[in-house]
């Protein structure tokens, strides 16, 4: 396993956790990044775990971006470990996944007309982001309006280079 965690105390850690608070954002989304190939594990692991977890989760729950995060975990590692865009491509015009993720949006987050904890910023941050990606502007534009000035600098600075650090711009 990656990072050098055992696969058994990890998944002991989170069912702690689960058992404590079953849609703990932090304790689910930890999780994820340990199963993700860029630190040892698949993405078939990670898959199926942000789909039990959707599945298991009330849909009222902003968890239900864990998905969205298995999709942008993906991308990341075709696009910047594997630099296999087409791969990335593929996957943002693949019907079933666009059709499963607006599903999930539409009985979850989208019912959640405002944020009300501050830890809820970062899964609506996701999903805007996703959809984003994935060139839906009528969901990103509800998500920005919910997100309003509390935008996150991850994940937008994922594939985002501010202008005013781009040395070329500079000299000019």
């Amino acid at each position: 396993m990656g990072l050098q965690v055992d696969r058994k105390i990890a998944e002991s850690w989170l069912n702690e956790a689960v058992k404590r608070d079953p849609a703990n954002q932090q304790a689910h989304y930890r999780h994820l990044f340990l199963l993700c190939q860029k630190w040892g594990g698949s993405h078939e692991a990670m898959f199926a775990f942000a789909r039990t977890t959707v599945n298991r989760i009330p849909p009222e729950s902003t968890l239900n971006s864990i998905l969205y995060l298995a999709f942008q975990e993906y991308v990341i590692f075709f696009k910047s470990f594997e630099n296999k865009p087409e791969l990335v491509q593929e996957l943002l015009l693949d019907k079933q996944v666009r059709e499963e993720i607006i599903a999930i949006y539409q009985r979850s987050l989208e019912k959640r007309n405002t944020i009300e904890q501050v830890s809820d910023y970062w899964p609506h941050n996701v999903t805007a982001w996703w959809f984003l990606a994935l060139d839906i502007p009528k969901i990103v534009r509800q998500e920005t309006q919910k997100i309003g000035p509390h935008f996150t600098k991850y994940p937008w600075s994922l594939f985002y280079q501010d202008p005013k650090y781009n040395h070329k711009s500079c000299e000019e």
